[in-house]
């Protein structure tokens, strides 16, 4: 499975963690500005072997979290998705029941908890 699962180019552009220098974030931005993208490579690489808390939900799904993070409507999210937005609701159903959340605002914590979570301990191995 890529990395691109979770985060994808069209959404996330870069990752900084919080304890990112100033010159790591003006080097990661530069990039970012260039038209690349700056995720770190421990993180790829923990995504690409599945070892994120994300693993759960589908390559579709995970494209439904990347939208709503990224504040896309229902309508936006199919658009983008060439989808109907009665197929993004039932993704998006689907995804809260497995992440045990009721809403929008829900899944933005769970994510925060959970990704970034995931993210610090690979800081800290």
């Amino acid at each position: 499975m890529e990395y691109e699962c979770l985060l994808l180019p069209s959404v996330v552009k870069a990752v900084f963690y919080p304890e990112a220098s100033l010159a790591q974030l003006g080097r990661g931005l530069d990039i970012v500005q260039k038209g690349g993208c700056d995720i770190p490579f421990e993180l790829q690489s923990r995504l690409a072997k599945g070892e994120l808390s994300g693993d759960v939900l589908t390559f579709r799904e995970r494209e439904m979290l990347q939208a709503l993070l990224a504040g896309l409507s229902n309508q936006q999210i199919a658009t983008s998705l060439y989808v109907s937005e009665s197929t993004v609701k039932t993704h998006l159903y689907r995804m809260f029941g497995k992440l045990n959340v009721n809403n929008r605002a829900q899944v933005m914590a769970w994510a925060q908890r959970h990704l970034m979570a995931d993210v610090a301990e690979s800081q800290g191995s």
